[in-house]
This record gives structure tokens, C-alpha cells and sequence, in this order.
């Protein structure tokens, strides 16, 4: 999903998601992901701020992105950095070298952060 293991890494795999399932998706299970209101906190952020996530495959209409990012970031757990979502995360997976992978760079230089 999120996470990356050190040999894909190592692979040299390309570890974006514009084009992934998820990019594309509308909605994430959040069964098998630990903490859920940091998970769901962490997502539908990352899905407002960098939308490389949960993007409904561009179906989705107009949403006044303020509104939406201030109401997720009063809720318990919106204050959860990426470093925190990877411990959580790779911490349930177990996989060796499990790694997040991080928000693009915007064409600025800056990662768009959803904790921020």
C-alpha cells in the first residue's frame, strides 16, 4: 500500500503513486491498519494536501479543500507525522526495512505535509 520493503528499494523500484490503485481509489480499508484514527487521519490529509492518494481515478467533484483539511486536523490523531505513520505501519507489517512511502516533492521543493 504505503510501505516499502529495502529490497524494493534496493530494485530500484519506482515509489510513487499517481498511478497506483490507491491513487486512483475512493475509499481504503482500514481492517489490517493499526491505530485507524491516525491511519484515517494520515490518508484523507495526505489525500487533500498531495492527492497522490484516494483520488476516485479523477471522478471525484469540486471539494473546498480548507474546509475539509481544517475539520480532519481536530480530530485525534490528525497530528501524526509521516515518521509516526511509518512506525505504526511497518511496526504491524513486520516486513524487513518496511519504509513509508513519502509525499512528492511539490514542483516548489517543499513535501506537501498533512501533519503541518
Amino acid at each position: 500500500m504505503l510501505t516499502s520493503t529495502a529490497a524494493q528499494r534496493k530494485e530500484g523500484t519506482h515509489l510513487q503513486l499517481r498511478d497506483s490503485q490507491l491513487a486512483d481509489a475512493c475509499v481504503a480499508h482500514l481492517t489490517v491498519l493499526p491505530s485507524k484514527s491516525i491511519s484515517a487521519a494520515y490518508l484523507l490529509l495526505r489525500a487533500l494536501t498531495s492527492r497522490d492518494i484516494l483520488q476516485c481515478a479523477g471522478k471525484g467533484g469540486p471539494v473546498d479543500q480548507a474546509a475539509m483539511i481544517a475539520q480532519i486536523r481536530q480530530q485525534d490523531g490528525a497530528s501524526a507525522s509521516e515518521d509516526d505513520v511509518e512506525k505504526l505501519w511497518c511496526a504491524k507489517t513486520m516486513a524487513s526495512g518496511c519504509k513509508l512511502i513519502r509525499q512528492p516533492i511539490s514542483p516548489s521543493g517543499d513535501a506537501a505535509s498533512p501533519s503541518g
